[in-house]
């Protein structure tokens, strides 16, 4: 293993479910500071908005998103009282949230899909997806 440091995660579920919320909120947002930061205050206060916590929901579900960190942790047994603990490094919790950002565009692009409002196919030249507003 690398000198990296590794960072202890004491609860899991919370931290994947504020980095899924970050994520969420951080949609579309520069990368600057100060956005970076008004997302880190919409994500705290995102549980007050029904209609955004619902959205969130569909389209970055916990579950899915707990799935998508455990590739990332490292999992030791403390010699002290064989407790399980799970670590993860700065670079890979970085990974993660870019992983989280990919995983938010897919599902949004196929929940418009499934509505209806977006079209798609595969492009043999491309190799990959191409997706239009229908209609237009």
């Amino acid at each position: 293993m690398s000198q990296e440091k590794m960072l202890e995660i004491e609860n899991l579920d919370l931290l994947v479910d504020w980095s899924r919320k970050l994520v969420y909120c951080a949609f579309g947002a520069k990368e600057d500071q100060q956005d970076i930061e008004i997302a880190m205050m919409e994500a705290e206060s995102i549980d007050e908005n029904e209609e955004s916590t619902e959205e969130l929901n569909q389209v970055l579900p916990l579950k899915e998103s707990i799935a998508l960190i455990k590739s990332y942790l490292i999992r030791k047994k403390r010699k002290s009282n064989q407790e399980i603990v799970f670590f993860i490094s700065d670079d890979n919790y970085h990974a993660f949230l870019e992983d989280l950002n990919r995983r938010l565009v897919s599902n949004l692009i196929g929940s418009l899909v499934k509505k209806g409002v977006l079209d798609s196919a595969f492009d043999d030249e491309r190799n990959d997806f191409i997706f239009w507003v229908k209609g237009k």
